[in-house]
């Protein structure tokens, strides 16, 4: 971005006859936050591009504040921008989740045991229900032959191939009817189990992007 953009030019003389850095002049140079009221240096103040400075006119503790403060008045406007960035970047978002659990495998497995201790009754909840769709789904499988199963792809997640603990994944999930049986299971890591959610992948043949079912 070109460096007028973001500092005036009143800055930029400064630059040349003191022959500063600009990380120099910004904690030397300074201007007044019109919401507090107090001289603050540059580097307390984020960037913008409609001011001629190049700088915000909040500093940076002022403006978080006011966004807080927008946030609370408009929470369903909120909601609506945050729900209409999360679709827009799905796939980004769950890609940079999952990369992150691979590669802090401790924080997040300290973050869901402490979540799970705080929401027993949820996942009690979740658990019972579960239970009596898989009834009324009907199908069985034994141990011996998940053990088969996971064998077959050398106790490697069917999905990422990762060597790790690994959980039964209904092919076609129990919420849309999906059986027990062992025809219908696959050995996912939990990673990948969870990001696959509700669709519908076959992940023991070659990947058809027409088999993938929302």
């Amino acid at each position: 971005m070109p460096l007028a953009v973001l500092i005036h030019p009143e800055a930029l003389r400064l630059l040349r006859r003191r022959n500063m850095t600009i990380i120099q002049l910004s904690l030397w140079a300074s201007k007044v936050c019109r919401r507090c009221g107090f001289e603050k240096p540059y580097s307390e103040f984020g960037r913008s591009k409609q001011n001629k400075d190049g700088l915000l006119s909040y500093c940076r503790q002022c403006h978080a504040a006011k966004t807080l403060e927008w946030k609370r008045k408009n929470i369903e406007a909120h909601r609506a921008i945050t729900k209409k960035g999360r679709q827009k970047n799905k796939q980004t978002i769950r890609d940079s989740q999952k990369r992150c659990r691979l590669e802090n495998p401790e924080r997040y497995r300290t973050y869901y045991s402490a979540y799970q201790k705080e929401n027993a009754r949820r996942y009690a909840d979740h658990s019972n229900i579960r239970f009596h769709q898989q009834r009324g789904n009907g199908g069985s499988h034994t141990q011996e032959e998940w053990r088969q199963l996971c064998e077959q792809f050398d106790n490697r997640c069917a999905c990422c191939g990762r060597k790790t603990r690994l959980t039964k994944d209904h092919i076609i999930p129990v919420t849309q009817g999906g059986t027990s049986d062992i025809d219908n299971l696959q050995p996912l890591c939990q990673s990948c189990n969870s990001c696959k959610g509700r669709k519908i992948i076959d992940y023991r043949v070659p990947l058809d992007p027409h088999a993938i079912l929302e």
